[in-house]
């Protein structure tokens, strides 16, 4: 991505390493920025969240887990999370 590349601060969420790496960076400070609402960005935000003192999910599609459920069930799912299970997370941004 465009000003990401050998960024210190900017992670992926692949492999076991790098989520090792995430949980060592992330701290009661930290703004985290998710790019993505499928299945691994949500687990990532999920984590996060128990961590960070915001977490903002940026996703392309105009819904969370774009290629699991149709727009009327992405819609109950974001305003779930919002209110219940991501509680710290300051934006679905969408």
């Amino acid at each position: 991505m465009e000003n990401v590349d050998n960024k210190s601060n900017a992670l992926t969420f692949l492999d076991f390493a790098s989520v090792k790496e995430v949980k060592r960076l992330a701290n009661e400070n930290t703004k985290a920025v998710v790019i993505g609402a499928g299945l691994i960005g949500m687990k990532a935000a999920e984590g996060l969240a128990k961590i960070c003192k915001s977490v903002d999910v940026v996703e392309l599609s105009p819904r969370v887990l774009p290629s699991i459920l149709d727009a009327s069930s992405a819609k109950l799912v974001k305003s779930i999370l919002k209110i219940i299970r991501f509680a710290s997370i300051s934006a679905i941004r969408l």
